[in-house]
């Protein structure tokens, strides 16, 4: 009976509230799946993140581009060699003693802060304000990222002008989805 009458509601909403529910049904259901820093290229987004919060300046050296971090967030270093992360390794520092980590990001200048704007709002209230460790950062950091893709996405599907249903499938393919809920340059 109550299938029944949430398969009623269901069917009577728009196409645009149908997405909504679930692509942040999907989402967040695939924020806690998948492993954290598991993502694709989740590694280097977060340590780019990060970086661009405490400095905002790379290093460029023999056309790559280095991004020095400090120690107290390698914690998950031993993720960094995913199948998903091929571009993060480890290397010497650049900058002093204390940051151990150069990730090689020569597609860094595409991303600016704007990009990063779900992120970093979460990651300076995390782990500035409130000193969360890195797993609740990533996760808040996740929920942000899905919050604001879904509120543009929303928005674009109900400014397009036809076939609502067939891009609104087209957003729900697993693979976006599955972007969607790691850490990105949106």
């Amino acid at each position: 009976m109550f299938l029944l009458k949430l398969f009623k509601f269901f069917s009577s909403m728009g196409v645009t509230k149908k997405y909504m529910v679930l692509s942040l049904f999907f989402c967040f259901l695939l924020i806690f799946v998948i492993p954290i820093l598991h993502g694709i290229d989740e590694v280097n987004h977060f340590y780019r993140i990060y970086y661009l919060l405490e400095n905002g300046k790379s290093i460029e050296k023999n056309g790559v581009i280095y991004d020095n971090i400090p120690k107290e967030i390698d914690v998950f270093s031993d993720y960094s060699h995913n199948k998903y992360s091929i571009s993060f390794y480890r290397g010497k520092s650049v900058i002093g003693d204390d940051y151990i980590l150069s990730s090689d990001y020569s597609g860094g200048k595409l991303y600016s802060l704007l990009s990063y704007l779900p992120y970093i709002i979460p990651m300076v209230l995390s782990l500035k304000i409130f000193h969360l460790n890195i797993t609740l950062t990533v996760l808040l950091m996740r929920f942000c990222g899905v919050l604001m893709w879904v509120v543009v996405s929303c928005y674009c599907l109900k400014r397009f002008p036809f076939r609502k249903d067939f891009i609104a499938f087209l957003m729900l393919v697993p693979v976006q989805l599955t972007v969607v809920s790691s850490i990105t340059g949106i």
